[in-house]
Formats: structure tokens, sequence, C-alpha cells
């Protein structure tokens, strides 16, 4: 660009600099937090066989290419935080110019040309203010000009940056991306890499938690809040203390990293009094109790804000003790409870989770499959007007076309690959399934 406005010059931007530099340190402390988990994981491995000899080898991957990796993003974000500085000084000192020039007197003009405000100035005043007018237009006019060749040079020397880190990959050789990526085209998947269950902002009186889903449900005051529910959690950073079978806590927004700001937690936990669990099993079939925990399991989001959500009840992940659907709501006073005719038995319906939209055109899309990974992802439709908890309405993707309601679907949509918790939504106007 040729020389600067004054208004560009005053309104010059140098905070994206800073927040560059935060968002490469961020990221360098997470890649560092990954790798010392795979060290910590080398040192105690669970599993044995092909599974054990995968697990090492992705690990040794891991903490070969990652310190290099930490370096450079750290650089990056010294580069980042030097270039502020050096984009702030030159600013000020294009602007410290502007008002040298404004406190003698002269108007800095928009093209960065001088006006004298002195208009009754002597003969001799003002020959001598037409030098110093020179002077500072000289002066002002080189200060614009070096902070235009600062502004390009960080530019050119970040992007330069910007392109070597962005190109990091914890994944393997086939282009599996943990941190960046952009966007992805249609019918494309990508693996995000190990981003789930860390750092997790703490919840009060909860301190571990199994995974979860954050959904948008009726307050019960014409508005709409958020809230999280997970699966079997406990008062303690393990397995003891007070044991909530499911729980939902309050969410009240997100902090400025998108992490979720914890409210009250909701319902109670297994045995307590005065404070409901959050998946009640009263009026089931007695084949409920062959699952112990009864756990959150995906939920279906329908046009007018209804939500309806799974519950499986688990033994060892497996629906023992079959699954049903609940209409979620802001009254958590006894619970979500069943829907009555929803309810099936393991036999009857292998499928322990579900994720789920309703079209613009009424028509709800359902993926569906297992926690414990024993089958692939299946897709499901129910036309519109009918209840989607029946799953007698359910018709099923055969790779061909749509099945008849109530028909097992046999086709894996997954191509053989096995999910445990699984997300589908309309995005864009576009069905994207995530998972891991």
């Amino acid at each position: 660009m040729g020389d600067p406005t004054r208004a560009q010059i005053e309104q010059w931007r140098t905070d994206q600099l800073g927040a560059a530099a935060k968002n490469w340190g961020e990221v360098a402390d997470h890649v560092e937090f990954i790798l010392n988990a795979a060290k910590d994981a080398i040192k105690s491995p669970i599993g044995k066989g092909q599974f054990l000899d995968k697990f090492k080898e992705t690990a040794e991957a891991v903490i070969a290419k990652t310190p290099h990796q930490i370096e450079r993003l750290r650089a990056a974000k010294t580069a980042a935080e030097t270039s502020e500085a050096d984009l702030k000084n030159a600013k000020n000192s294009a602007v410290s110019a502007i008002n040298d020039a404004e406190g003698d007197d002269f108007t800095v003009n928009q093209d960065l040309s001088l006006t004298d405000r002195k208009t009754n100035a002597s003969l001799v005043e003002r020959a001598f203010r037409k030098i110093t007018k020179f002077v500072h237009e000289g002066i002002i006019g080189l200060r614009a000009r070096a902070l235009v060749g600062v502004d390009n040079r960080i530019a050119a020397e970040l992007h330069k940056i910007a392109a070597e880190v962005s190109g990091f990959r914890i994944g393997g050789p086939d282009g599996t991306t943990v941190l960046t990526g952009g966007p992805l085209p249609r019918g494309e998947s990508r693996n995000l890499g190990p981003i789930a269950g860390t750092n997790a902002p703490p919840i009060s009186g909860i301190k571990g938690t199994d995974l979860g889903e954050i959904i948008e449900i009726p307050d019960g005051k014409g508005g709409k809040k958020l809230v999280a529910i997970f699966g079997d959690s406990f008062s303690e950073d393990r397995l003891g203390g007070n044991h909530y079978k499911s729980v939902a806590v309050e969410v009240k927004g997100f902090d400025e990293q998108g992490k979720p700001i914890w409210g009250d937690v909701l319902t109670g936990y297994d045995g307590e009094q005065g404070r409901a669990p959050l998946f009640p099993t009263t009026g089931l079939p007695a084949d409920v109790t062959k699952g112990p925990n009864t756990l959150p399991a995906g939920s279906i989001v329908m046009n007018n804000g209804d939500v309806y959500t799974m519950v499986a009840a688990t033994k060892d992940l497996h629906p023992d003790g079959g699954t049903w659907f609940t209409k979620a709501n802001g009254d958590f006073s006894n619970g979500w409870p069943p829907i009555g005719s929803s309810y099936q038995t393991a036999e009857a319906s292998p499928i322990s989770q579900v994720s789920g939209y309703q079209a613009k055109d009424g028509t709800t899309y359902i993926a569906a499959n297992g926690f414990d990974r024993g089958q692939g992802v299946a897709m499901y439709r129910v036309p519109d007007g009918v209840d989607v908890t029946d799953r007698k309405n359910w018709q099923p993707w055969t790779g061909n076309g749509w099945g008849n309601s109530g028909q097992v679907a046999t086709h894996d949509v997954s191509q053989g690959q096995r999910f445990g918790e699984i997300s589908m939504r309309e995005v864009q106007g576009t069905p994207v399934i995530s998972g891991f």
C-alpha cells in the first residue's frame, strides 16, 4: 500500500499479534500435555497383544515428534510477541510525529499534509514555519512508511511461521490432523486426535466425570438453557465417594477458550435424599436391573425445540438392562422419567447410543451404534408426524435406499470403523457426524 491516512495510522491494529501469541502458547501447552500423557502411558500401559503393540507404537510416535514441534510453537509465540512490540513502537512513533506537528499549531490532514493554524504570524515567522512544516511533513511521512514497512515485514514472517506450525500433525502419514485442517469437504472425514477429556474445568462437588454432552433445553420460563449430562460420575477424582449413575450440570456459558463455565449440579447421586437421579427407572420392566448404570446415550433434537435423550442401562458398557428415551426439560425435581413405550430390551435392540436431528422437511435422521464399539454406525430416518421415540417407526438405510419401518439396519455406514461416542447434527445445511 502507499502512505496510510492519518485515521489508518491512529487506528492501526496490533492486538491480533497478541491474540496469535496467546493462541500459539495455548497450543504449545496442549501439545506438551499430550506429550507428557504419552510418556506416562508408556510407563504404565493397559492392555495386551496387538492392542498394546499398536498403543505403544502410537505413543512412541507422539513422543518422537512433539518436542521439536513444541519448541517451534513456543518460538512462534515469542515471534508474535516481539512483532507486536515492534508494530506498537512503529505505530507510536508515527502517532507521536502527528502529535508533535499538532503541538506546533499545524493541523495534520488525512493525507498527512499539514495546514498552518497560525494565520497572523509575521513575515519572518511565516518563513520559519514553512521550514518547520516541511520538516514535520517529512518526519510524519517517513514514520508512516516505516509503519507500513514493519507491518509488511511482520506479515511475511508470521505467514511463514504460521504455514510451518499449521502443518504440524500428531497423527500418522495418512494426514490425520490434531491442531488444524481447514474446512472439511463434503464426504471427507478427519481424525482430530486426543482432544477429549483433558484439562476440563472442575465442577463443584464432582471431581470425576464420565464423558457427556451439552444440550439446549427449555428453562420452564419460555426461554432456553444449556445443560451438560454426564455418565457415571463421582465426588472424588477416582472411583470413589458419592456415585452419580448419571448427572446433569448447569452450563452458564463458555470462557474465552471455549471451555464451559459450570453452574449447579442439578440431580442427585445414588441414594441421595431430597434430589432425584437424572434417569429414574420407575415403571420400567424388571430387565432394567440387569444394567446397574443408567447412562445418557445421545440425543435427538427436534425442530420445535424438544430434545429426546436415550438412556442405556449398562453393565461393562453393554446395554444389558435395555434402552429407552426420556424427554429433556428444565424440571429436575423428579429427574427425567422414561417414556414407557420407548423401552427396548438388549435382545430386542442392540443399539445403546443414538444421535440425530429433525430436518426442515420434518424427517428425523438418526445415527445409531453401541458404547462398546461392538458394532458399526447405522443410519435411520423417521417420517414426519410419527413418534421418534418408538423404534417401530424407524426406517434403516440399506446402502441402496431406505428400508421398512421397524426393520433393523444391517448396513455399516462407518465402513468397518468402530466408534464409542457419536454425535450427528445438521451444520450449515449439511449432516455432520463426529465421534471417537
